[in-house]
């Protein structure tokens, strides 16, 4: 079976939180890593040839913001230098362009039933179906084009988060979905509205989870109920949402740290387990059951249903920065971030540039 992440989270949350902060380094310079306003002298690419393989290692780009393996078996990866795609043999660099002739940034990916494998961008929705590009902008319907999230539902609708609301695509047309406005922002996001939604997932019962500024919302498909996540929620603001396979939910938020629900109580794993850190994703479980979950300046956790490993830098980890993580189809844990591209084979960290190893 394979495992399940929350796409638009981890998407967002592993993509911003994770897209979310940087790591000491970036800290020290003053750079919020979900802040898309970074000075582009700031961004490695922007220094060196990143070809080059002298230049920064000849790592995958400055920036990985999402990592994705389709059913063909295709990684792609979503960076601040563009979209690239691995097939098994090369490495190709699609170079998708916004309206201003810019790179786009693709911050999140999924594929729909069809095989079709779809990235958002920070401009617009684009849709690859093995040989071509189609692009969709607001004039096609799409509710907005500055895009952070994509979950593909189990009846096959394709759910498009973007900084101006939430929407779903049946393949023909675009559905708005209304969620209220936030009156909060968080003081801690470079990229905050009342109308961006964090996070969102389906659960094991077919309710849809989704987090605003603030906000936790749960969907049962007919009334929209706000769930209250803590006593002291003015600063809880969730942005990553993981239901395990035991039913059990794990919250990633900015200032709170890690909470888990187990249907009845929230509990504050952070605080339980004297987790370093208060922001953390939302999370990524893999086949054999372990969480994953990335923290600011700390790196990634690791929890088997019992405790937590630390992995860091000092353990091979390409930087404390971790926007994504993704299990593939042999069962390695890849994630991706600030500085490049890091793999784990349950023994070892490589890392993973241009050159592979793949």
């Amino acid at each position: 079976m394979k495992p399940r992440m929350n796409s638009l989270v981890l998407i967002i949350f592993l993509n911003l939180f994770l897209s979310l902060s940087s790591c000491t380094a970036q800290e020290d310079r003053g750079i919020h890593q979900d802040d898309l306003a970074i000075p582009a002298e700031n961004l490695p690419e922007a220094k060196t040839d990143p070809w080059v393989t002298e230049s920064q290692g000849n790592q995958m780009s400055g920036v990985v913001r999402t990592i994705f393996q389709s059913t063909a078996g295709d990684f792609w990866f979503g960076t601040q230098s563009g979209l690239f795609r691995h097939n098994g043999k090369s490495l190709v660099n699609f170079d998708i362009r916004d309206s201003y002739g810019d790179t786009a940034v693709p911050r999140a990916i999924a594929e729909d039933e069809k095989g079709n494998v779809w990235f958002g961008t920070d401009e617009r929705l684009t849709r690859y179906d093995g040989e071509y590009f189609k692009t969709y902008t607001k004039e096609d319907g799409l509710i907005g084009g500055n895009i952070w999230g994509l979950f593909v539902d189990s009846k096959g609708l394709l759910w498009i988060s973007s900084y101006d609301g939430l929407c779903y695509f049946d393949g023909k047309a675009f559905t708005r979905f209304d969620v209220p406005p936030s009156t909060k922002k968080d003081p801690t996001r470079g990229v905050s509205g009342p109308n961006l939604v964090w996070g969102f997932t389906e659960d094991s019962k077919g309710n849809f989870w989704l987090s605003t500024e603030g906000n936790l919302y749960r969907y049962d498909g007919t009334d929209l109920k706000r769930i209250p996540i803590m006593e002291e929620e003015s600063d809880t603001f969730v942005y990553g949402i993981l239901e395990d396979l035991q039913g059990n939910f794990w919250f990633g938020t900015s200032q709170k740290g890690l909470i888990h629900y187990d249907g009845k109580t929230f509990t504050n794993i952070t605080q339980q387990y004297g987790l370093s850190g208060i922001e953390l994703g939302g999370g990524y479980e893999d086949s054999q059951g372990n969480i994953w979950f990335a923290s600011e300046g700390v790196g990634v956790y690791r929890f088997d249903g019992s405790s937590f490993t630390s992995f860091s830098e000092s353990d091979g980890l390409i930087s404390h920065g971790i926007h994504c993580v993704l299990e593939d189809s042999q069962g390695r844990i890849w994630f991706g971030g600030w500085a490049g591209v890091s793999r784990y084979d349950g023994e070892s960290m490589v890392n993973v540039t241009r050159d592979g190893p793949w």
